[in-house]
């Protein structure tokens, strides 16, 4: 029994040093596809700076985010407007759907625990996706937008 105790608060003090040594890199908390506060995101017209804040993300990687964003699924990298308009049924030649242009189309945007059908979910997706696939942030993504145009 003892032991068991011990092994679990080992866990629990190995888990938080990750987060905290992460944290302090400047990466994102895990996020196991759970949001802190959906609700109050999903009711926003833009929802987001609210959905950037959930993963830590500052002004700068708001910023970024919008930036792919326009590269992906808004008129094009040339696009430096601070607007974002987003397009959730857009469709490329090649089946890429929605704001994220998820290659798997509308379906993938729920193995990334958002829904293709608002822009709360494609948003929820896009930045899970962000977080998953290695970037980490925006700026990341960005990066790889600009050199291989995708993310």
């Amino acid at each position: 029994m003892r032991l068991r105790i011990w092994r679990r608060a080992a866990v629990i003090l190995i888990s938080s040093f990750a987060l905290l040594t992460s944290q302090a890199a400047g990466h994102a908390a895990p996020h196991h596809h759970e949001q802190k506060h959906p609700a109050a995101c999903s009711k926003q017209k833009n929802p987001l700076p609210c959905i950037a804040a959930q993963h830590h993300w500052n002004a700068y990687q708001q910023q970024d985010w919008k930036d792919v964003i326009h590269c992906e699924s808004d008129g094009g990298c040339q696009d430096t407007s601070s607007v974002v308009h987003y397009n959730l049924t857009i469709e490329n030649s090649g089946g890429c759907y929605g704001i994220a242009q998820f290659s798997g189309g509308a379906s993938e945007y729920y193995s990334y625990g958002g829904n293709p059908y608002t822009v709360y979910g494609q948003l929820t997706a896009m930045a899970n996706y962000i977080v998953d696939h290695g970037y980490g942030t925006p700026a990341v993504a960005l990066q790889s937008e600009h050199s291989n145009h995708s993310y």
